[in-house]
């Protein structure tokens, strides 16, 4: 068990194989992002249609989206869902700035 004040003894690999050590973490991170205003949405199933069907709402609305990912996954799902115009794809490589 830990909370959010306790370092990490072990490595994030190892750490994160833990599935309640996962869902704990994912429940702190909720938390404090709702608390600070943004909108969390938590993936029952395919996180990749739920980034794509997220993006395509806020979509409606803005300018411009830009999904932001590492698989090519997400370009095929955007791909198939839309032909709009101001909704883009961008991979992200491990390790480097976006």
């Amino acid at each position: 068990m830990f909370d959010e004040s306790m370092s990490s003894i072990m490595s994030q690999e190892k750490f994160l194989s833990n599935h309640k050590n996962k869902q704990r973490l994912i429940n702190i991170l909720r938390v404090k992002f709702q608390k600070e205003g943004f909108v969390v949405k938590q993936a029952q199933g395919d996180v990749d249609y739920l980034i794509i069907k997220s993006a395509l709402e806020i979509g409606k609305s803005s300018q411009c989206v830009v999904a932001v990912g590492e698989d090519i996954d997400l370009l095929v799902i955007m791909t198939a869902s839309t032909n709009s115009e101001n909704i883009f794809y961008l991979k992200h490589e491990r390790g480097k700035a976006v």
